[in-house]
């Protein structure tokens, strides 16, 4: 087993990690989202002085930090891990999660979109779901009525999301996903920015890349899969909060949920962009014309400190 501190791997024993019985922790929350649960005993690296030249740190107990406090986040912008899935596994099960359905034994992504892009895409997953058992008959993606919206309905793709601890119940981010290699996280994240994702402003204001759900649970878990591939991401819980009712046509009423936004900004997006750039041609969903292709390109720089909370 290894274990991945600030870019580098670092052997453990066989054992790896093991239960020395039951201690009192806390929770350690900062601005960005980022939680930590470890005993008050646990060492952080927390920031003693910070200009835009240089950054000083010591060790502190994580009993001992205070609110307004600076930690160092993890730096693991070239860390790459082999283990369970492929870019292609991962790709399909982001798209299932952002824009699919599960239900009945069968898995079902949909996708909407008619031009070179939307093409593409659709393309490129028929291509992946080839190496999957399918019936003689399967014809790829369908047509949905009247509307701009393609379905692909496969047992195979049921099956491989049982797989990774997805079912008609729980269509999130499984501790078996977050278990998974570096080329499956970057995949899932592709197809789940994909589906969901958006891009806001412009080169002059800035551009963020932005991932909106009810559930802020699947955020914090997508939080953690960017920042293990180097990109640091800021949780913002209840931009829309939720409502026991709301009108709607005909004298009914419909129940509406809290919104929760995962945003991407500064020169993380020059990451989030060169994450899976060499995978196929198509950027996230609104990136091809707005995110400058390199880095020397991009204004603002992030740092790796955070506030607590």
């Amino acid at each position: 087993m290894r274990l991945l501190v600030n870019g580098r791997f670092h052997p453990t024993s066989d054992e790896g990690f093991f239960c020395t019985g039951e201690r009192e922790t806390l929770e350690i929350r900062t601005r960005r989202g980022f939680r930590l649960t470890v005993t008050p005993e646990h060492p952080l690296r927390a920031v003693t002085r910070l200009t835009r030249r240089a950054l000083e740190s010591e060790w502190k107990r994580a009993g001992d930090l205070r609110v307004g406090d600076r930690v160092l986040l993890g730096e693991h912008r070239e860390a790459e891990w082999r283990g369970r899935g492929t870019w292609e596994e991962g790709y399909l099960l982001g798209l299932l999660v952002g824009g699919g359905t599960i239900s009945r034994g069968e898995a079902v992504i949909a996708l909407r979109g008619e031009g070179a892009g939307p093409k593409a895409v659709r393309r490129k997953v028929e291509e992946m779901v080839a190496a999957l058992p399918q019936r003689a008959d399967f014809g790829g993606f369908t047509r949905t009525g009247g509307r701009k919206g393609y379905r692909l309905r496969l047992k195979a793709l049921y099956d491989l999301a049982r797989s990774y601890g997805l079912s008609e119940g729980f269509k999130g981010v499984s501790p078996e996903m977050e278990r998974t290699s570096s080329d499956f996280h970057a995949g899932f994240l592709r197809g789940l920015f994909d589906t969901d994702g958006a891009v806001v402003g412009n080169r002059v204001r800035g551009l963020s890349v932005r991932l909106a759900h009810s559930d802020p649970s699947l955020l914090r878990a997508v939080q953690r899969m960017l920042h293990r591939l180097g990109i640091v991401s800021t949780l913002h819980e209840n931009r829309r909060r939720g409502e026991t009712s709301r009108p709607e046509g005909r004298g009914g009423r419909r129940e509406v949920k809290a919104r929760h936004e995962l945003i991407i900004s500064r020169e993380n997006v020059i990451r989030f962009a060169g994450a899976w750039g060499s995978r196929t041609r198509r950027r996230p969903r609104g990136c091809s014309g707005g995110l400058p292709p390199t880095a020397g390109e991009w204004p603002g720089r992030d740092s790796w400190t955070k506030s607590w909370p």
